[in-house]
């Protein structure tokens, strides 16, 4: 391994920057003006405390622990990669717990978790979901494709029968990064907004179809909000990822 790589994959840089990054994220939460839209329906899972599967676009993840405004315990999935390791100790500041692994992608459109680490992911998270507790996924991370949402995260649904519960947020003074997930780094002293849509409800016997029916109910909802966010802050909207050519030969 490189000297560089070794030193950023230290503890000690790890613990350094993941202070640095939490600190920073409070202060541009608390020297902003935010609204918030639609967090009733959030707020009556809270006050019922019943769980809920709370979705983000990767490029959103910055501000994803400032929509968890209640003491009862959430936990969110974290890519394994080496890379994550930041994101996870970051996120472990705000009292999140963590799910190491990924949720199933295959094809869009298809079902079923394909790595030994996603099904892992899945058993675990299914066991937090059982406890009455909530998760936190990004269906389109950790590596893409950008705002499209993969089949595990309605195959979570399905199984555990808790609600998908879309978010996003936008901030007026902010940058975005040109990497695969178009990453929003908001900046201190402006405004924002946060937004939270409708429950979406997987059967337990749900076929096939139906199953693509709430994956994409669940991406056009997140599109939707993320769209809608930018609009309310004067920012030009982040479009999604093309999807691929479809195969002639299938």
């Amino acid at each position: 391994m490189k000297v560089g790589k070794r030193i950023t994959r230290s503890k000690a840089f790890i613990y350094t920057v993941r202070t640095f990054v939490a600190l920073y994220i409070e202060l541009v939460f608390w020297s902003a003006r935010w609204r918030h839209e639609g967090f009733d329906t959030l707020r009556g899972y809270w006050s019922r405390k019943e769980p809920i599967i709370g979705v983000f676009w990767h490029g959103r993840m910055m501000m994803l622990p400032k929509f968890w405004r209640t003491r009862q315990k959430i936990s969110i999935l974290i890519s394994n990669h080496p890379d994550g390791e930041l994101i996870a100790k970051s996120i472990e500041w705000f009292n999140f717990g963590l799910i190491r692994g990924s949720a199933g992608r295959k094809k869009l459109g298809q079902a079923g978790v394909t790595t030994k680490g996603g099904a892992a992911a899945m058993r675990h998270m299914l066991k937090i979901l059982e406890s009455g507790e909530s998760v936190a996924i990004t269906p389109d991370g950790p590596r893409g494709p950008r705002m499209r949402v993969s089949q595990g995260v309605v195959l979570l649904a399905k199984m555990s029968g808790v609600p998908i519960l879309p978010g996003s947020w936008s901030c007026r003074r902010s940058k975005v990064f040109s990497s695969w997930d178009r990453f929003m780094l908001a900046l201190p002293f402006s405004g924002g907004v946060f937004l939270v849509g409708e429950p979406v409800f997987v059967a337990a016997d749900a076929d096939e179809a139906a199953m693509e029916e709430a994956r994409r109910n669940v991406e056009a909802q997140l599109n939707a909000l993320t769209a809608q966010a930018d609009s309310l802050v004067g920012r030009e909207a982040i479009e999604p990822a093309a999807l691929p050519a479809p195969n002639l030969a299938d």
